[in-house]
């Protein structure tokens, strides 16, 4: 099964906004009880989306509780264990000990995606990949993890370079998908955000958080595999299989060399295309 790419966040306080959630384009939905609600609006914002989610048919929806040094996680906790399933979103995870917390007190969750928006979350970013089979694929979340290091985020990404990579790097290793990156604040600005994703898609991200409905459309185009691109890989997969036969692992196609790294990209993309395709039709 192919991961969500376009993550859009919801925020739990309002019914309207709720809805508009669940009938968005997203492939994953993730309904906020953090950062979007207030304080003196937490017990309500729960309360409203439980009854919310126990009318909806099962889909990539996703809850963000709050962060563990706060009074509200348990809560938050106690109210999605009324649901028959559901996937948690856990914000500012700092180590092992964090999803620890949160498995001894939940029995029907699916999945957790830690998101790494802390120096502590970073240091421990290879512990936490592997901390539980339920982890499938971490985010970052840069806004807080530049406030925590006092990091100017710079317009061509330098800054947050390392911690990115990180991400990715400890993603791999840990044998989890693809990490997702952060939230483009400017939802506004479609220009630098089909910018920005492009860059972070090559430093090895899949998928994005968003905050806006509008930029599911355009996420989607960068990751999306073009007619042409899918074309050539299955010119490339054909080639290398009839070198094989011949007991070739090195050849060239159309100018270019392919070996075993190429064919598996090349194998990869038809995968996404033609699954991509099957699921329109």
């Amino acid at each position: 099964m192919i991961r969500p790419l376009s993550w859009l966040f919801a925020p739990a306080s309002s019914e309207k906004l709720i809805a508009k959630g669940i009938e968005s384009d997203a492939d994953a939905v993730i309904f906020d009880l953090e950062d979007a609600v207030a304080k003196e609006r937490k017990a309500d914002a729960r309360a409203m989306l439980i009854h919310a989610l126990h009318q909806q048919s099962p889909r990539q929806l996703f809850i963000r509780i709050n962060d563990l040094e706060t009074e509200y996680w348990q809560d938050d906790l106690r109210a999605v264990e009324e649901l028959v399933s559901y996937s948690l979103m856990v914000p500012k995870v700092t180590s092992v000990i964090d999803i620890q917390k949160i498995e001894a007190r939940t029995s029907r969750c699916n999945e957790i995606v830690p998101i790494i928006e802390s120096a502590e979350g970073m240091w421990n970013v290879m512990e936490i990949a592997k901390a539980s089979p339920t982890i499938r694929q971490l985010a970052f979340g840069a806004e807080d993890y530049c406030l925590d290091l006092s990091i100017q985020k710079t317009e061509d990404g330098t800054s947050l370079l390392h911690a990115r990579s990180q991400v990715v790097l400890a993603s791999r290793a840990a044998g989890l998908e693809s990490p997702i990156d952060s939230v483009y604040t400017d939802f506004k600005d479609s220009g630098g955000f089909k910018k920005e994703s492009t860059y972070h898609k090559a430093l090895g991200f899949r998928g994005k958080l968003l905050i806006h409905p509008n930029q599911i459309e355009h996420l989607h185009s960068i990751y999306s595999i073009t007619n042409e691109e899918y074309t050539t890989a299955k010119t490339i997969k054909e080639a290398f299989e009839d070198a094989q036969q011949q007991g070739i692992a090195s050849i060239q196609v159309s100018g270019k060399m392919v070996d075993y790294p190429v064919y598996d990209q090349a194998m990869k993309m038809i995968e996404q295309y033609e699954t991509k395709k099957a699921k329109r039709l």
